[in-house]
């Protein structure tokens, strides 16, 4: 069996990243496990301009000259109404940023880790039951063991082996994308994301190197398998309903293929542990595409994990309970900006779509809760994890208290702080599913919409 000081499993972005800069800080023996995979279509192309610090930090240069690339101009959006609004890379502090061919970046980065040092090891990892801290003995797809002082989980939203560990994943919303990539260079926006806003959803598209180009629609789970988005047909009429995304694919331009993709925003219940491991990039915390920030994002968490190893390794404490609460802090302050950017759209307010996403507390103080007797059913991960959500639940009882004191008490039983409105929000959820009964004012009261100022006319999140 070979022993390494950091065993990573999953050879993206995150996986990468964490693994150079393992190798920068002089880790001295690193593996990265990574599955062969066929070349699909790859979902996250744009790095926005201030990825370039992660990029410097892991030694890979401010550019990415290497890889396949356009100069990313801004975005322009409608979002709240028909008119485009722009916002241009020009007028900000890090300069452009890249349209970039994602299957060629990650190779390249993969390249990167290999030239570092990193023994890259082609073989696939199974979910399987893990003792609860390591050092770590693995068992690849092969039958081979892998032994490793640290294992990093940098397997995506998958988080295959947080699942292994027993972590619950905690999601948010059922947000899927349905992704199409087509031949051909739209003349009407060559190098801005293009974002609008729908009824049921949200559409953006962009132009990739190579004379392609890429159109995506974001809906609810429901919402996509109800309207057949998955059949191109039936994505090419929705579509063309719109105002500004729809008119690029006129001409009909050739498709090169489509696949659906989940798209929710979700984190893990934590996000490592003392004992030896932690999770990295979307297998941690996973963002609303909304955001521009998955590969930025990931090379950042890559970077600050191996910050974290690498002193925990060298027999520092605290390190990665440290990374866990910057992961948390990270997490909660997104949500509120996501509140914040979906609540712009004020257009379709009876869509079961937008109203998921703007009623960021439905419940006044006063509403009294109450469990229901046959609502006894596993509660998912949802808001908080179910064993928090039964608890909870047991807090309101049968014969019921007010909402505000159900917050006090669960508060102060609880082992883990949650802020008090997420606490409000995994109510709202379990009366919104039938687990808790609601009596009285649930209308907006004494707890408010969190928000994040933004700039006046800034498009959506960045």
């Amino acid at each position: 069996m070979n022993d390494y000081d950091v065993v990573i499993v999953g050879g993206g972005v995150a996986g990468c990243s964490t693994a150079l800069a393992l190798r920068r800080r002089g880790a001295a023996s690193v593996a990265l496990l990574h599955t062969p995979v066929p070349e699909s279509i790859r979902t996250g192309e744009t790095l926005q301009p201030q990825a370039r610090r992660w990029l410097e930090a892991l030694g890979v240069g401010r550019d990415v000259p290497r890889v396949p690339s356009l100069s990313a101009q801004g975005v322009c959006s409608a979002w709240g109404g028909d008119t485009l609004a722009y916002d241009d890379h020009l007028f900000g502090l890090h300069g452009k940023g890249f349209l970039l061919d994602r299957a060629a970046f990650d190779r390249y980065l993969m390249d990167q880790a290999r030239s570092a040092g990193v023994e890259v090891i082609d073989t696939a990892f199974r979910a399987q039951r893990l003792e609860g801290e390591g050092p770590w003995r693995i068992r690849t797809g092969e039958g081979a063991g892998i032994g490793g002082r640290f294992l990093v989980d940098a397997t995506g939203k998958r988080a295959t082996v947080a699942r292994g560990l027993g972590i619950p994943r905690i999601r948010f919303d059922d947000l899927q994308a349905v992704y199409t990539l087509w031949r051909g260079q739209p003349e009407a926006f060559p190098r801005h994301t293009l974002i609008e806003s729908v009824e049921n959803g949200w559409c953006y598209a962009v132009a990739l190197p190579d004379d392609r180009f890429v159109v995506a629609v974001f809906s609810d789970k429901a919402l996509v398998r109800g309207l057949a988005l998955g059949r191109l047909d039936r994505f090419l009429e929705f579509v063309g309903r719109t105002a500004h995304v729809g008119p690029l694919l006129r001409g009909a331009p050739e498709c090169l293929g489509s696949r659906i993709a989940a798209a929710d925003s979700s984190v893990l219940e934590t996000a490592g542990s003392e004992r030896g491991w932690l999770a990295a990039g979307d297998a941690a915390s996973a963002y609303d595409p909304l955001s521009s920030a998955g590969i930025a994002k990931a090379m950042e968490d890559g970077v600050r994990a191996a910050d974290a190893i690498f002193d925990w390794l060298g027999g520092a404490s605290g390190a990665i309970d440290a990374y866990c609460k910057r992961i948390q802090v990270a997490f909660e302050h997104y949500l509120k900006q996501r509140a914040y950017y979906y609540g712009l759209e004020r257009r379709w307010r009876r869509s079961t779509f937008w109203a998921s996403r703007q009623e960021w507390i439905g419940l006044h103080p006063d509403c009294v809760v109450c469990s229901r007797r046959e609502s006894e059913s596993r509660l998912p991960d949802r808001i908080l994890s179910s064993g928090e959500l039964g608890r909870i639940r047991a807090v309101c009882g049968h014969g019921g208290l007010r909402a505000h004191e159900v917050v006090r008490q669960y508060q102060g039983q609880s082992p883990r702080r949650y802020p008090d409105w997420r606490v409000i929000q995994a109510i709202g959820f379990l009366v919104a599913t039938g687990h808790v009964a609601a009596h009285g004012p649930c209308e907006h009261g004494t707890f408010q919409r969190h928000a994040v100022p933004a700039p006046v006319g800034s498009p959506p999140m960045r």
